[in-house]
């Protein structure tokens, strides 16, 4: 069942079955600021409970990405091409379709589910990172927008898992398969992965905030490295999906030969040897 304003409306009025609105917007992908906080409002005020629109999200969400079966990528073999094959095509590209959610991402992972959790995921939470840290707004944002994508891509670890790594290497994939994968969960907004898209994830695993996730078959993959990670998607997303230029990809993967992608190296060497 697919809610409407209206369908909020009938329960806010006490006609319509809160626990049904509940459960849907737990696993709803938000795509309306306003919509989502009036939503949780109105499940929340059904309920009789005193708290906000986001306090209310990260309860159910908590609950509902909590249930999502872990596993753990027991996978530590090398694949060394990844990083100048991935970081010599962001020396080369523009991030013309996936810009606006690399910056929505970098901003959600500032943000603790209990404060974010009513937030679509692709629109950027400046209003709740200035509410919440207005002192340090600022300091908080500018980076995100100053640093270019490319040089985070070019720049990221692949023997480690950061979160803005993470995100960027994201976003440089989604540009070379010319695809809006793979996607960003973050923390409690993995309730909202369809459980069939393969996916990046950001999780809290222990004492870790953001530890690396990959989202296939079900369920939440804690990735050891961001190699790790990227190899196991590549897998069950060629697996998943209809996509040449991914194909492509995990063909070099699989088989060790990445010369098609020779000009991706070269790009990258370049940029390394002249930083």
């Amino acid at each position: 069942m697919v809610y409407r304003a209206i369908d909020v409306l009938a329960v806010a009025a006490g006609h319509g079955d809160v626990e049904r609105l509940e459960e849907w917007l737990a696993g709803y992908d938000y795509d309306d600021e306003l919509f989502a906080a009036e939503a949780w409002r109105v499940v929340a005020h059904a309920r009789q409970l005193d708290c906000l629109p986001n306090e209310l999200a990260c309860q159910v969400r908590s609950k509902r990405a909590a249930a999502i079966p872990r596993a753990r990528i027991d996978d530590d073999r090398e694949c060394p091409m990844l990083e100048p094959v991935v970081g010599g095509f962001a020396c080369k590209c523009g991030y013309r379709t996936s810009s606006d959610a690399y910056i929505a991402h970098r901003v959600r992972a500032l943000l603790p589910d209990v404060l974010a959790a009513a937030q679509p995921r692709q629109i950027p939470a400046y209003s709740i990172v200035a509410d919440a840290f207005p002192a340090e707004t600022n300091g908080m944002i500018r980076p995100i927008m100053d640093v270019p994508i490319a040089t985070v891509a070019f720049d990221a670890e692949w023997d480690s898992t950061a979160a803005v790594d993470v995100i960027a290497v994201a976003c440089t994939i989604q540009e070379m398969v010319d695809a809006p994968v793979p996607d960003v969960f973050v923390g409690c907004d993995v309730a909202a992965w369809d459980k069939v898209t393969p996916a990046f994830a950001l999780v809290r695993d222990g004492d870790t905030d953001h530890a690396f996730a990959v989202l296939a078959d079900g369920q939440i993959h804690i990735a050891p490295t961001l190699t790790a990670g990227v190899r196991m998607w590549f897998r069950v997303a060629a697996e998943a999906m209809q996509n040449d230029r991914l194909a492509a990809i995990m063909a070099a993967i699989e088989s060790g030969d990445f010369s098609v992608f020779s000009p991706h190296v070269e790009a990258f060497d370049s940029r390394a040897a002249d930083p």
